[in-house]
């Protein structure tokens, strides 16, 4: 074993990012969150909530900019993962302030709205 991490809750799917030294997990009781964690030394950089029950299911896009889950609440969430990083473990900024992809210009229209995820054909 490398190295190991205790997560505080049910650990139901893995994934290395398409993004350099990430791995996205999700997760049932009690937090039934989605997480996104900086590796090597797994450090949680994004705790996405949302769904009721256990995530069961998770894929990412194939640009790598977005994750969509499915849980036992029968709901399909999906999740822009372009947010700036924070250390999620202790609520304050990591150092790792890095966006992914250029920021968008502010605009009127809610973040939703501004969700474009790519068609896969």
């Amino acid at each position: 074993m490398v190295t190991e991490k205790h997560t505080g809750s049910q650990v139901c799917t893995l994934s290395f990012s398409k993004h350099q030294n990430e791995l996205i997990s999700t997760h049932g009781f009690s937090q039934n969150e989605v997480a996104l964690w900086k590796t090597p030394n797994l450090r949680k950089i994004i705790s996405l909530g949302g769904h009721s029950q256990r995530v069961l299911y998770q894929a990412q896009s194939p640009c790598g900019n977005y994750v969509v889950t499915g849980a036992g609440d029968e709901t399909l969430r999906f999740w822009d993962l372009n947010y700036p990083q924070v250390d999620a473990e202790n609520r304050g900024p990591s150092g790792l302030n890095v966006r992914r992809r250029p920021k968008k210009s502010k605009s009127s229209k809610s973040q939703a709205s501004k969700l474009e995820i790519p068609v896969l054909r």
